[in-house]
Order: structure tokens, then sequence, then C-alpha cells
């Protein structure tokens, strides 16, 4: 893990395979439709945490060559901390 200073999301999603498969923290990138996902257990707005990367990988060793393509898509996870919950989203890229 690498902390980025300052990136715009162009940036980041043409990086996306080639330096790194997934972004922890900020805010979202590369959202096609804004995403409120809400816990499903207390109905409060959750927290985005990250995003990762489904995309063909250009760089095999980021994943010490395990094949891990899932689609043309990233999934964006968020928390709920009152009820340690995870909820998942997907767009396409």
């Amino acid at each position: 893990m690498e902390p980025l200073e300052c990136f715009d999301d162009e940036e980041i999603i043409e990086s996306m395979g080639r330096d790194y498969f997934c972004k922890l923290g900020g805010k979202p990138v590369f959202l096609t439709d804004p995403i409120e996902m809400c816990c499903k257990e207390c109905g409060r707005k959750m927290q985005y945490v990250g995003v990762l990367t489904g995309s063909d990988f250009e760089n095999i060793e980021l994943l010490n060559g395990v094949d891990f393509y899932f689609g043309d898509m990233f999934l964006y996870f968020y928390y709920c901390d009152a009820c340690d919950v995870v909820g998942v989203d997907s767009q396409p890229l």
C-alpha cells in the first residue's frame, strides 16, 4: 500500500490494473451514477471504504500471477460502523 498525496480521477483510472488494483479511503473515483448505500440493518447511510477494479490487468505481478478478472467494472465497498455491515455496489468502466 502506498498513500496518494495528490491525484486526479483520470490518472487513477488509467493506472488501475497497471500500478494497482484498488484504492482505499478518500472519495470514490469514476462513478457513472452516484451511490447512496444504506445499511440493511439500521437504514443509516453507509461510509465509503474503497474501490476494487476487475479490469484485465496489464501488470500480472500485482497479483503474484493469480487470475483475477471479473469483468470491466469497479466494485465499490461501503461500511456501517454501527452494525458492522459491509455493502458492495458495482458500476461498469
